[in-house]
């Protein structure tokens, strides 16, 4: 790996962070967002290697720490554990560093092909009960805020849209069985 592409992958990294900290300034953002730019192997070696260099700074986390050793570096990244800087703050690299292993099984089963199909249950419910599940369903739609909620999906547009829908669906069953929603 060429110089020129190594701090390609860096900026990247710090591009990302830089837009997540105007924003949400969650780690597992940018953790996500990196790891869905560059790639499972690419993120992983480079937060490594950048842990890696700062192994006696104090704002590094001893799990950040132990999490980097675990990482098994190319030949390609080992040779450039002097140039891996970032103007990332430490304490940031570390919460990014420790927020990478989830994050890399989530993009793993966010990127895993199952056959998805729809399934239809029927749920025997009273009327009473029936009602309740769709003032709740529709009181998500209205006033749904935060993504970690649903799935972890960062569009609060489309994760109301959905619960507006499964109200509309529940809705006209109830009304197809004679129930006042």
């Amino acid at each position: 790996m060429k110089l020129k592409e190594f701090r390609t992958i860096i900026e990247t990294l710090e591009s990302i962070h830089s837009d997540v900290c105007s924003g949400s300034n969650n780690p597992r953002d940018t953790a996500r967002r990196f790891i869905q730019a560059v790639g499972s192997d690419t993120a992983a070696q480079c937060v490594a290697i950048m842990v890696r260099r700062l192994h006696w700074d104090g704002r590094i986390s001893r799990s950040a720490k132990a999490r980097a050793e675990g990482v098994e570096l190319s030949a390609d990244w080992e040779r450039r554990i002097d140039d891996a800087y970032t103007s990332i703050h430490a304490a940031h690299l570390s919460q990014i560093a420790e927020a990478m292993p989830k994050e890399l099984e989530f993009v793993q089963a966010e990127s895993e092909d199952e056959p998805k199909t729809e399934q239809n249950i029927t749920l025997t419910v009273s009327p009473t009960d029936a009602r309740l599940i769709l003032r709740a369903i529709k009181a998500r739609a209205n006033h749904w805020s935060h993504p970690d909620q649903v799935n972890r999906t960062s569009n609060a547009f489309g994760i109301r849209r959905m619960y507006q829908e499964v109200a509309a669906i529940v809705q006209h069953q109830m009304a197809s069985q004679g129930v006042n929603p």
